[in-house]
C-alpha cells in the first residue's frame, strides 16, 4: 500500500483541523475556530494553528493518527439519553453535558442521570465543577454562566457559546472555578462573554496564553529575600568575561539543588535564533532523566513542547540583547512527553554571557513557589 506524501498529509491535517471547529458561527474570527478546534483535538492552540494554515511540513505519524480518532469519533452519534433543548427565552436553565447535549436543570432526567433523585442539591454546580458540564441560565436583560475552565469539556464549552451566540441583546454574569473559588465577572455583551470563555477554555491564566511573564528589577530579589538567586547571582560574577563555555556548564552543574540550566545559541540579525542545551537541571521535573540525556547538545526545540521553547527561546533572545541579568516572574502550563500537563509557577534568573565564538551563553535559574514547579 502506498503510504501518503508529506503533502498530502499536510493537506488530510488541514482538512480534519478545519472539521474540528465545525459549526462554525457567524461574525466569528479565524482565532475563536482554531480554539474551538484545538480543545476537540486536546492539541495546544498554536500547534492547531499550524495545521490550519499547512505550516508543519511533515505532521508527525503519531499526531496523524490521534486526529484522525477523535475525527472518526466524533462522526459516531451519541447517546439517545438527550432531554430536547428548550427553546431560547427568559426562563431557559440548562446544562450542556461533554457530548454538547442540553439537560434542563431541575428536570428528572436531569437528577436521575446523575444519581441524585432526592434532597436538596446543587445538581448543576456538581455537573460544572465535577463533569466539566456548562450552565446557561437566563433572566430578563440578563444571563448567567457558569463553567469550570479546568475541567470544562469541549462540547460543553460549545453549547454554551452556542446559547450566548442566538441569545437577544444581554449583559452576562459569567462565574468561573479559580482554584478552590468561584470568581463572578460582568460583562457588557454575549459577544464580550464568548470571547472571555474562549480565552478561559484555552489556557490557565485569565488572559487565555500557556505562558506569561512579568519582569522585575534585580532589587526584588532582595526585598523577597530569595536567597538562592541572590546567591547565584553573586556567584555567578565570577563568570563574568569566560570565555569559555564548559565553565559555565561547571557551573551550572555544582548546583545541588538542580535549578539551573544552560542554553547555548547563535544569533544573526534577520535569521532564526539557534539555541541548544548545554546542561538541564534535574529539578525540570516535566523532563524526564531520559529526555534530559537525550536533549543535551540538541535543538531547544526537540523539548517535549515546542511552543514553550519557542517562547523561552524568545526570552534568551531578549536577555542576550539586553546584555545583563534579567529577572521574570512566570507562570505557565507546560506538556509534557507522557502524563498530564505541569502548571508552573517561578521566578526566574536569566544571565547572559559570550564565547570567543559568538556563541551567546544563558544561564537559566528558578526559584520555586509553593505548589508549583519551575522551569
Amino acid at each position: 500500500m502506498r503510504l501518503p506524501t508529506p503533502a498530502e498529509l499536510r493537506n488530510e491535517m488541514k482538512t480534519l483541523v478545519r472539521r474540528a471547529a465545525e459549526p462554525a458561527r457567524a461574525g466569528e474570527s479565524v482565532k475563536i475556530e482554531i480554539g474551538r478546534a484545538a480543545r476537540v483535538l486536546g492539541l495546544p492552540h498554536g500547534r492547531v494553528k499550524r495545521y490550519w494554515y499547512g505550516e508543519i511540513q511533515v505532521p508527525p505519524a503519531h499526531e496523524v493518527d490521534a486526529i484522525r480518532a477523535v475525527m472518526a469519533a466524533r462522526t459516531i452519534a451519541a447517546p439517545s439519553r438527550i432531554v430536547a433543548a428548550p427553546s431560547l427565552g427568559s426562563s431557559l436553565h440548562v446544562v450542556y453535558d461533554e457530548d454538547g447535549r442540553t439537560w434542563p436543570v431541575g428536570s428528572p432526567e436531569l437528577r436521575e442521570s446523575l444519581g441524585y433523585t432526592v434532597g436538596d442539591f446543587d445538581v448543576a454546580g456538581f455537573a460544572v465543577r465535577c463533569l466539566g458540564w456548562t450552565e446557561v441560565r437566563h433572566e430578563p436583560g440578563r444571563i448567567h454562566v457558569r463553567i469550570a475552565p479546568r475541567a470544562t469539556q469541549p462540547k460543553a464549552i460549545d453549547g454554551a457559546i452556542q446559547a450566548l451566540a442566538a441569545a437577544r441583546p444581554a449583559e452576562v454574569v459569567l462565574s468561573f472555578r479559580s482554584g478552590l473559588e468561584w470568581v463572578e465577572e460582568t460583562v457588557p455583551s454575549a459577544e464580550a462573554a464568548i470571547a472571555r470563555i474562549e480565552a478561559l477554555a484555552d489556557g490557565p491564566s485569565a488572559t487565555g496564553k500557556r505562558f506569561l511573564s512579568v519582569r522585575q528589577p534585580i532589587a526584588v530579589l532582595f526585598r523577597d529575600k530569595q536567597r538562592y538567586l541572590i546567591n547565584m547571582l553573586q556567584e555567578a560574577r565570577r563568570l563574568l568575561g569566560n570565555d569559555d563555555r564548559d565553565a559555565a556548564v561547571r557551573f551550572a552543574a555544582a548546583d545541588e539543588t538542580g535549578r539551573t540550566s544552560v542554553a547555548i545559541g547563535i544569533t544573526k540579525p534577520g535569521e532564526r535564533s539557534q539555541w541548544h542545551w548545554a546542561h538541564l537541571g534535574s529539578a525540570l521535573r516535566f523532563y524526564s532523566a531520559e529526555d534530559r540525556q537525550r536533549l543535551i547538545g540538541t535543538d531547544i526545540r526537540n523539548s517535549p513542547d515546542t511552543e514553550y521553547c519557542e517562547w523561552c527561546i524568545e526570552a534568551y533572545d531578549r536577555v542576550v540583547s539586553i546584555g545583563e541579568p534579567v529577572v521574570e516572574d512566570v507562570r505557565a502550563l507546560v506538556l509534557r512527553r507522557s502524563g498530564p500537563p505541569v502548571e508552573s509557577r517561578y521566578r526566574r534568573m536569566l544571565l547572559p554571557f559570550s564565547d570567543r565564538a559568538g556563541r551567546s551563553i544563558v544561564l537559566v535559574t528558578s526559584d520555586f513557589r509553593p505548589l508549583s514547579q519551575a522551569a
